[in-house]
């Protein structure tokens, strides 16, 4: 039932939204100068299977 639910209130495309800015902000932070000095080979995203 839940899978149901969330295909038909439109959560899974909220989730993807929400992790691809994430991923955006993270790559424009460092693109820019890493101020907070992120480790960018400890960096692991997982891929959002829907």
């Amino acid at each position: 039932m839940e899978d149901i639910n969330l295909h038909f209130t439109g959560d899974f495309h909220a989730i993807g939204a929400a992790h691809n800015l994430l991923a955006a902000m993270l790559d424009n932070h460092i693109y820019w100068g890493n101020e907070l000095q992120i480790d960018v080979k400890r960096i692991v995203l997982k891929e959002l299977s829907i």
